[in-house]
């Protein structure tokens, strides 16, 4: 009877900012971004304008809204909540624009998680007729749990725990050459530090093998010299063998 039962219902205080848009494929105009909600709200708003400056536009913008979600009443595994940033450029002094592409953010994967920075390659609108240039739009995402359960999973599979009404702290380990791609890698020292306990495991390892050779050595020559020594005491006459 699990589809007879509600689902989950959430509310999260989102602080979303827009930081930059680097590898723009041109060398000056004016861009600006919309962000909108595509579910569990309908907030919109728009970016300031800013100039392309060196191949790219830097907004360092925060935007702040309410957005709700819902879970599995089973699994407690949160629903897709998109929220969409599109970048546009304008054209004819501003009076009008021309949408260069956007990128769709899953704020599920980020509840409970504190302050995450992503960046994500932007998508084209017209996918088959115009070739997709690489810019990179980065985000600055932290939501923090105002009313639900405080116990649920993100998208990613991991259990969280947030407290109702306390802001998320940022994550301190996050920052430039560690931030964390759309495309599901992260770079950080953890492999590193595993690697290291791996070896040392290996030389306590390589070091009780040589401790346990070592014992046989000695307990073998022990006996060996017990036996040389008894060795006339127990000798058989040669005749009796050849009897």
């Amino acid at each position: 009877m699990a589809f007879l039962m509600k689902k989950k219902k959430f509310k999260f205080q989102t602080s979303f900012t827009l930081e930059e848009l680097t590898a723009v494929p041109f060398v000056n105009g004016v861009l600006f971004c919309k962000i909108r909600l595509l579910d569990g709200g309908d907030f919109a708003s728009l970016s300031t304008r800013e100039e392309v400056q060196e191949n790219c536009v830097r907004w360092k913008k925060k935007f702040t809204f309410v957005c709700k979600m819902s879970a599995n009443p089973a699994t407690g595994l949160l629903d897709p909540c998109v929220c969409r940033v599109s970048v546009r450029k304008e054209l004819k002094g501003g009076k009008t624009y021309s949408k260069l592409g956007f990128a769709d953010l899953n704020l599920a994967e980020f509840a409970g998680s504190g302050s995450t920075v992503r960046c994500c390659l932007l998508e084209g609108y017209d996918t088959k007729n115009t070739r997709q240039d690489n810019s990179i739009l980065k985000v600055t995402i932290g939501m923090s749990l105002l009313s639900g359960d405080p116990c649920f999973k993100t998208v990613s599979g991991v259990p969280c725990c947030s407290l109702a009404g306390v802001p998320e702290e940022p994550d301190q380990n996050l920052s430039s050459p560690e931030e964390v791609f759309h495309s599901g890698h992260s770079r950080n020292s953890s492999y590193a530090s595993q690697q290291s306990k791996i070896s040392a495991t290996d030389q306590v390892v390589g070091f009780g093998l040589v401790a346990f050779s070592l014992v046989l050595f000695v307990y073998y020559t022990l006996w060996i010299i017990v036996l040389v020594r008894l060795s006339p005491a127990i000798t058989i006459p040669v005749t009796q063998v050849l009897a």
